[in-house]
């Protein structure tokens, strides 16, 4: 593989890691939000749908953004 190729190879992954890390950073500041994530998991998880949205939101941890996620 000659330099060049290689070169826009490794800039390929590294854009790529970049994009994939801002999405991660996005989702995680989106989901953190608990007036979202209460909406999503009162029509996601089925023991949640018979709450209100401000029922769940009481229940969701206030520091929810510093919780590690694993995939």
């Amino acid at each position: 593989m000659d330099n060049y190729t290689a070169t826009v190879i490794n800039q390929s992954i590294i854009n790529n890691d970049s994009k994939s890390v801002k999405l991660d950073e996005t989702c995680k500041v989106l989901l953190s939000d608990t007036k979202i994530l209460a909406h999503i998991l009162k029509y996601v998880v089925d023991e949640l749908s018979d709450f209100t949205i401000e029922e769940i939101q009481e229940i969701i941890p206030a520091n929810i953004n510093h919780e590690p996620v694993f995939p």
